[in-house]
């Protein structure tokens, strides 16, 4: 009977450990973010909001202007709850990734903006002293405590979906793209995704394996804007390999030239990643049960 119990004891543990295991990883970025970076162009001596406060950085283009990065972007982080949305959809106050041509200059034909902090936190961002302030964000947010740390330890093959909201003002002028750094080079999804316009929140998701992703897409000095041009190679994570490293993640709008600020104005708020944990989790569990079970058998014979 003890034999018995000791040969059943690993299949039940393995059992009662495999749903633990097999919960996906989550991942978001909310942008609740008020923070300011030194002006490298003082006065002021900061920058209200720029995208760099939280942590992300970006390339625009156009067939007019040459590839811009830096604080040069148009880009930045806005704040404040959303009229009729509830404050939605940011965690605390409504902070969200802004991007909009300039008048006074050529339109951007489209952005790639990307998380450039890959640090995962387990504590969600608070208020304050009490006030309507929140801490600047800057690193993802994971609820799984034992997630790995920062994103870059992602495997390509473990990644399950990528969600974001999305809100313009026009909404057949800007179509989004979800982004991917792997290994060193960008891809975007091949599926457009567009907002409905008047400035609602839409919800836009991908299924990460089963997507295509565009190549080619960025490279010293260029962004590619025109895919009928300049047609982008066409990937999937199996043809990638599962075994590619995540380097980041961001998400590619394009803007098609809009003139002004309004045509192109582009929000962005509460992107989700989930991912599966890594495979060699289950051998690590699965080797502790065998050791577990051989001491166990020994200690019955003995």
């Amino acid at each position: 009977m003890q034999r018995r119990l000791l040969t059943l004891l690993p299949i039940a543990l393995l059992l009662a450990c495999t749903p633990v295991l097999a919960s996906p990883y989550t991942y978001t970025f909310t942008f609740n973010n008020e923070g300011t970076i030194p002006n490298p162009n003082p006065p002021p001596a900061n920058i209200d909001r720029p995208i760099q406060a939280a942590n992300w950085n970006g390339i625009y283009s156009s067939a007019a202007l040459p590839a811009v990065t830096g604080t040069a972007i148009f880009a930045d982080l806005s704040e404040g709850v959303i009229a009729g949305q509830g404050g939605f959809p940011g965690a605390y106050k409504a902070g969200f990734l802004f991007v909009s041509g300039k008048d006074s200059q050529p339109a951007p034909g489209g952005f790639l903006v990307w998380s450039a902090n890959t640090n995962v936190v387990y504590e969600p961002q608070l208020p304050q002293g009490g006030s309507t302030v929140v801490n600047p964000q800057t690193d993802w947010f994971s609820p799984d405590a034992g997630a790995p740390g920062n994103l870059n330890q992602l495997l390509a093959g473990n990644l399950l979906t990528l969600q974001m909201y999305v809100s313009t003002r026009n909404a057949a002028g800007v179509r989004y793209h979800f982004a991917l750094k792997i290994d060193g080079e960008w891809y975007v999804s091949q599926q457009v995704f567009q907002g409905s316009g008047n400035n609602v929140w839409t919800l836009a998701s991908i299924d990460i394996q089963s997507a295509n992703w565009l190549g080619g897409i960025t490279g010293a000095g260029f962004l590619n804007l025109d895919f009928t041009a300049n047609p982008p190679t066409v990937h999937t994570i199996a043809s990638l390999g599962p075994t590619a490293m995540l380097d980041t993640i961001g998400v590619y709008i394009d803007t098609d030239n809009a003139a002004g600020t309004t045509a192109s104005w582009a929000r962005v708020d509460s992107i989700i990643l989930t991912a599966v944990p890594e495979p060699a989790a289950y051998a690590a569990v699965l080797a502790g049960l065998a050791l577990l079970f051989v001491a166990l058998r020994r200690r019955a014979r003995g």
